[in-house]
């Protein structure tokens, strides 16, 4: 039985613990989007500040919290519905738990079954909707903009979603940071690159995709000046990334589109999505309650003295 199972939902900014987080008996997921804490009985209390649960927290338990896990890893809680990328920080967020002092056997196993479970239903009913996610929505945008050549910052993995979904359409000029991970991206793709130190000269192409997040800016005044310039109204920057770095320069330049405009974007596209939506919810429903059923832990004791310290 999944009685034990606790989880807690916080919004994306919510403090944490550092000391609790680390001890390995919490699973925590942030996003742009939310905070999930993920445990069993009193754990997720103890990795908050004070073990105090604040008014904007969400506690779920039971069947009904892997419930709300596999509707939130199927995409279907985020703003692009059945967007992939929430996968990827779940997996992410899972090595770095695995990677921890002593990492919570029991928290490990539920989220086995999670992936599992995820997967299939991913595979049968939400496939159809890859093109709804923010690599799909870049495609679409460039599309739209008539251009033939994508400026992409970053090096990341939703980096590497828009040079898979986007290359054999357009040519992509990749600048980040991590040297050795563009040579890797410009080995296995054969897409073209630049320095980062040399990002300003990227002003001389109109569709700039950046999916760098941080509040410190990435280009200079004088690349936004050179930019417009150059095209007129024909410049485009897709901002993925959270926090903005161009946030600042929206009202200055209309061709900004921040990950705001981009759920917006989203929320217009294609109503027959609906159909596969409600099988994929369906779904998680069934497999819920099978879980609930088949999940046991083998504990000498029962859930009530589970209490990870």
């Amino acid at each position: 039985m999944l009685s034990g199972l606790k989880l807690i939902h916080l919004p994306a900014c919510a403090p944490l613990n550092p000391v609790a987080c680390a001890l390995g008996n919490v699973f925590v997921l942030k996003t742009c989007q939310r905070t999930l804490l993920i445990g069993f009985n009193q754990g997720p209390r103890q990795v908050m500040p004070n073990q105090q649960v604040s008014e904007e927290a969400q506690i779920i338990q039971g069947l009904e919290a892997y419930r709300f896990l596999l509707e939130t890893i199927c995409g279907l809680k985020s703003r692009i519905i059945g967007e992939n990328e929430i996968v990827h920080q779940f997996k992410e967020a899972y090595q770095k738990f695995c990677q921890g002092q002593q990492p919570n056997s029991h928290v490990q196993k539920l989220l086995e079954k999670l992936f599992k479970d995820a997967k299939n239903i991913r595979s049968a009913y939400l496939l159809e909707l890859g093109l709804m996610t923010y690599a799909g929505i870049v495609r679409k945008l460039a599309g739209e903009s008539a251009q033939k050549e994508i400026v992409l910052l970053g090096s990341g993995r939703l980096a590497e979603d828009i040079i898979k979904i986007c290359s054999r359409k357009y040519r992509i000029t990749l600048c980040a940071r991590n040297e050795e991970r563009v040579a890797e991206l410009a080995q296995n793709h054969d897409i073209k690159t630049v320095c980062w130190s040399k990002r300003e000269s990227l002003h001389a192409l109109p569709f700039v995709v950046n999916t760098v997040g941080t509040s410190k800016p990435l280009l200079s005044p004088t690349f936004l000046q050179k930019w417009t310039q150059t095209h007129a109204t024909k410049t485009r920057l897709v901002d993925l990334a959270e926090p903005s770095p161009f946030l600042h320069w929206q009202e200055e330049c209309a061709g900004i589109m921040l990950l705001e405009d981009i759920f917006k974007k989203a929320e217009g596209f294609d109503v027959k999505r609906e159909s596969k939506i409600q099988q994929a919810h369906q779904a998680i429903n069934e497999a819920a309650l099978e879980r609930d059923k088949n999940f046991t832990i083998n504990l000498p004791f029962g859930w009530e003295e589970l209490q990870f310290a």
